[in-house]
């Protein structure tokens, strides 16, 4: 209960980052999501975002996440539940950066390791019987319905059926397992394919299948990321996951030498499956990026520590365990004191405020389109389109799949004056945006970017947030937008640090007025005032900084000051420009 009242007290009220405000767009209007789809966690969303009485959308849709993390909470202890050793492994657990984080973000991964406790904890349950076979096979089948990563528990399943020495059970549970699964795929038919926003155009069995596989993105690639790191990165990133469970690795230690089970050699096993595929699949720089993939081993640590701390013999006296479970809830409240701030996102709307910014910098709906990079940026804005209902009629497109023929079609519909240069295919990365998209249409539409566009053969306006593109030439700067900016959280709940946040650098992208007033400035002194403003609002803007120590060119102390305030912000702080 202490567990579930800290991650209900933290839920977000707004929209966060990553795949969440897609997801939860998603779930309340019955779209269709990225591939594979997800109709398990979308169904159970669009019921909770529509039956709870109370709190904001995307509120409702955390609170049931909370609620999945904390039942996977429970099923990884209740074989210890009447021992102080459960302390040892849950409350690492619940309190690992990782875990908490995703407890609280309203993504797929909670409900994956509800699913893949429960697998573990029927798994390692006694005795053999029909219905456990049945019941392996039906949790398998709900998690292929949400996540498919819960294939690395296929071990289990199969050893756990097989078991049963009944070619019956198996068939049975072969046939209850595709049942699931193909009804669950099934019901995306039921989703609104054909709206804007709904990925693709899942509007036949074969596109269907082709979603289900993720043919868009990559069958065997788990992430749509193309960036990659060396294998060592990736591997000390896992490591450094797995690490958080000290206790959990210790009682796994003492299982793999002490037990002779094949069911818990089975979960060692798969857990090593999972470990070698994500240090293979995940060479990622960005711990952002990748940190959510860890939480599934995770939840297998804890659910193989647990399992051998039931099964090993009891020789420690009480005060060796307690001892071990009063050190578990000092650890434990080194990293609540350390992640508290950053986890507790119930009054964070930074994401929120972002996209609601950058929607109010349209002058004519009708004719706006915005052409943006990043799953945070492009879903954020759809969530307050199409749940917040604010400018609804605006577009809103990714840089990512941008040129993706499904989408095109459904935007000439609603856009019918709207046509390319060309047919482009999207191929490795090609991002003919300017010359096949702006350039035909630039006379009858206005495009918006977030960031990162300038060119000679277009008028380039900046805005108070991004910047509008319009036929002609030149630059220009629109401080009366800056009026309808709207805060209502900042920088206080964001931490200094120097690894990437992608809340961070939304936040950053608030100082690109005051930058290009600089240095449109005719005069130092008054581009010094607009970089010095472009500080205020965004106290790690480098390059306002930058710019400033440019301007004390007198070899002064006042000059050698900015320096090292330079210096030492670089060394703090992640460049965000």
């Amino acid at each position: 209960m202490v567990i579930a009242s800290i991650y209900v007290g933290c839920l977000p009220h707004t929209v966060q980052d990553q795949d969440t405000g897609e997801l939860i767009a998603g779930a309340y209007n019955r779209f269709v999501v990225h591939p594979p789809g997800y109709p398990l966690f979308l169904w159970l969303e669009y019921l909770a975002t529509h039956l709870i009485p109370w709190g904001t959308v995307f509120w409702r849709a955390s609170l049931l996440n909370a609620l999945f993390a904390c039942g996977a909470l429970a099923l990884v202890g209740w074989p210890l539940r009447r021992s102080p050793l459960v302390l040892l492994v849950l409350l690492p657990l619940a309190a690992s950066p990782v875990y908490w984080r995703y407890a609280e973000l309203p993504d797929v991964f909670a409900l994956n390791n509800l699913i893949a406790a429960a697998i573990f904890f029927l798994f390692f349950a006694r005795p053999v019987s029909t219905s456990r076979a049945w019941g392996l096979a039906i949790l398998f089948g709900l998690g292929a319905a949400n996540q498919h990563t819960i294939v690395f528990l296929f071990p289990l399943v199969a050893y756990g059926i097989l078991e049963r020495r009944s070619w019956k059970t198996a068939a049975q549970s072969l046939a209850l397992f595709a049942v699931i699964v193909v009804g669950s795929y099934l019901s995306l038919f039921a989703l609104r394919h054909d709206a804007l926003y709904s990925w693709g155009n899942v509007d036949s069995l074969g596109a269907l299948i082709d979603h289900f596989l993720r043919r868009e993105i990559g069958t065997f690639q788990l992430t749509a990321a193309h960036v990659h790191a060396t294998l060592g990165t990736s591997v000390a990133y896992f490591l450094l996951a797995v690490g958080t469970e000290p206790f959990a690795l210790i009682l796994i230690g003492l299982g793999s030498v002490r037990l002779r089970e094949k069911r818990y050699a089975v979960g060692l096993f798969s857990f090593a499956l999972y470990g070698l595929a994500i240090c293979l699949a995940f060479s990622l720089p960005q711990a952002y990026v990748t940190e959510r993939f860890y939480i599934l081993a995770l939840i297998m640590v804890g659910s193989l520590a647990t399992a051998a701390a039931a099964r090993l013999p009891s020789r420690s006296s009480d005060w060796l365990v307690w001892s071990g479970a009063v050190a578990a809830l000092v650890l434990v409240g080194v990293d609540i004191s350390r992640c508290a701030g950053v986890n507790d996102l119930s009054q964070n709307t930074i994401v929120e405020d972002y996209a609601i910014n950058l929607l109010s910098m349209s002058r004519d709906d009708k004719r706006a389109i915005f052409i943006l990079g990043g799953d945070t940026r492009v879903f954020s804005m759809r969530y307050a389109q199409t749940v917040l209902h604010l400018h609804p009629d605006a577009i809103v497109m990714g840089l990512e799949n941008i040129f993706d023929q499904a989408r095109l079609d459904k935007l000439r519909k609603l856009r019918p004056g709207f046509g390319l240069a060309r047919d482009v295919a999207w191929v490795g990365g090609s991002r003919e945006v300017v010359s096949n998209m702006v350039a035909p249409n630039v006379g009858q539409f206005e495009f918006y970017f977030s960031r990162g566009f300038a060119s000679p053969d277009y008028h380039v306006t900046y805005l108070g947030l991004g910047r509008r593109v319009t036929a002609g030439h030149g630059v220009s700067v629109d401080y009366d937008s800056v009026s309808r900016l709207h805060f209502r959280s900042g920088l206080p709940e964001l931490s200094e640090a120097r690894e990437f946040d992608e809340r961070k650098e939304l936040y950053s992208e608030y100082a690109y007025i005051y930058l290009e007033a600089g240095l449109l400035a005719h005069e130092p002194a008054k581009a010094g005032v607009w970089f010095a403003k472009a500080l205020e609002i965004v106290p790690y803007c480098l390059p306002a900084l930058r710019n400033l120590c440019e301007l004390e060119r007198s070899g002064t102390e006042r000059e050698q000051a900015c320096e090292a305030h330079w210096r030492d912000l670089s060394r703090r702080e992640w460049n965000y420009f």
